[in-house]
């Protein structure tokens, strides 16, 4: 781009924070590819409020991929269901609003959570939570009405918990009860509390 004084100013991507070379339609030549490639633009952000490429950066824009982006792993639990991340966590000055309301997680075993389900993304109702308080505030899962308890096709029912990124099976069992009562005790070895004892504690009730 040429100035009237004859110097030339080069332009750089529109991404808010990204310093790389315009390449074309407004972003950088990484940018570029990753609309192309996923429709979205994703969590590669310099020198914007010190956050550059951090864990922080890239929940925001998981949310927002999750919520807008139909190619996203998870666009059909979130976006496909109706879930939008709000205005205010939107845009120009999203990011930094996000960081604003939000603030650094005490810890890395913490992450994003939305207290009432049934709604998207927005500062009055999200927080951040450890993986057993988001155990508690999920919806109870298939037949079992546990997470990590399934039915296998041979009437028997499996038990697993996951660590680390990985899935950890903890047996197969005859009872269903006791399938539970493994990934109770494995969510307070690994996770350090369980949230499903008190569901577990209702269930022996209604069988006495």
């Amino acid at each position: 781009m040429n100035t009237p004084q004859g110097k030339t100013i080069e332009r750089t991507c529109t991404v808010e924070g990204c310093e790389e070379k315009y390449r074309s339609k407004g972003y950088c030549r990484y940018h570029y590819q990753q609309i192309r490639k996923a429709g979205s633009i994703g969590p590669r952000i310099r020198n914007f409020h010190g956050l550059g490429y951090t864990r922080l950066a890239k929940i925001y824009y998981g949310i927002h991929a999750r919520c807008e982006n139909p190619k996203a792993t998870y666009y059909s639990s979130y976006g496909g269901k109706g879930l939008r991340v709000c205005e205010r966590w939107s845009g120009k000055e999203g990011l930094k609003n996000f960081v604003k309301d939000m603030g650094e997680p005490a810890n890395n075993t913490l992450s994003i959570d939305r207290i009432d389900n049934a709604k998207g993304y927005s500062p009055d109702n999200c927080r951040w939570a450890t993986k057993a308080e988001q155990v508690h505030n999920r919806s109870p899962y298939g037949k079992s009405g546990f997470m990590g308890v399934m039915e296998n096709k041979n009437g028997r029912w499996r038990a697993y918990i996951k660590s680390d990124s990985k899935s950890i099976n903890l047996g197969t069992f005859d009872l269903k009860i006791d399938a539970i009562k493994a990934r109770i005790q494995a969510e307070i070895t690994y996770w350090g509390k369980s949230y499903q004892e008190l569901a577990l504690t209702k269930i022996t009730r209604k069988d006495k």
